[in-house]
């Protein structure tokens, strides 16, 4: 099985679906920049795609796209991180720090990188709510390098 997995997943048409937002959903701008973070990623080859998320739709939503990206999830919430983890493509960690937007954008960054699952230059795509105290649908999107 673990073969043909890796076989599968060295086929490039499985990655980067396009599946268009439709403009009468309710989470339309969340799956807009969901939409738009999978297709940044392709175009700019993002090592990673960063988000938080309280529910866990945002990381089922680019997970469901397929990015080659590699997908973190950050939650405070405890009840959905085992299942995050069994999103294809997606790795949950637990996070309950909301200083402000900035401050955990940076914060994550540096923890990726402290772990070694980041390196230094690495150019990554954050995804968040703001205001982030809110815990709100997804509303940001942000390219930038890992320091």
């Amino acid at each position: 099985m673990a073969n043909i997995v890796k076989e599968v997943e060295n086929f490039d048409e499985i990655y980067n679906k396009e599946e268009l937002p439709g403009k009468d959903h309710k989470r339309f701008i969340t799956d807009s920049i969901c939409f738009n973070a999978v297709r940044l990623s392709r175009r700019v080859e993002a090592e990673a795609i960063l988000t938080m998320s309280f529910t866990g739709y945002t990381a089922y939503k680019i997970a469901s796209q397929r990015p080659k990206a590699k997908i973190f999830v950050f939650t405070s919430n405890r009840d959905i991180l085992t299942q995050l983890n069994l999103v294809w493509g997606v790795r949950g960690f637990y996070y309950d720090k909301t200083v402000s937007t900035d401050h955990t954008i940076a914060d994550i960054k540096y923890m990726l990188k402290h772990e070694g699952i980041l390196d230094r230059g690495d150019l990554v795509i954050n995804i968040a709510s703001m205001p982030i105290e809110e815990h709100g649908n997804s509303n940001m999107l942000k390219l930038s390098y890992v320091e």
